[in-house]
């Protein structure tokens, strides 16, 4: 697979995603919202204990009913960090 990153960008990159998923997973265990890693993130924690070495992004998957929860709490506690960017809340 071609570098999209030298090996200094990917690394801060996988450091920052780390550390919205320590606010997502905090968010999640305090409301007991069930998601998962599912995709290259299941894999990478499986096969290589944390990312694909060359992977740049984290996929994570809810029931429906957790997914629309989670969505409206990430407004009303962490909207002055973080939006959420959906078909319903976004024109493009």
């Amino acid at each position: 697979m071609p570098e999209k990153y030298d090996t200094e960008t990917l690394k801060k990159l996988q450091s920052l995603e780390l550390e919205m998923l320590e606010d997502f997973i905090s968010l999640c265990e305090k409301y007991r919202l069930r998601c998962f890693g599912i995709g290259g993130t299941g894999i990478g924690a499986l096969r290589h204990g944390g990312f694909i070495p060359w992977d740049d992004d984290i996929d994570l998957a809810f029931p429906r009913s957790d997914y629309e929860r989670f969505c409206r709490l990430v407004e009303d506690e962490m909207g002055d960090k973080y939006q959420i960017l959906s078909a319903e809340t976004e024109e493009n």
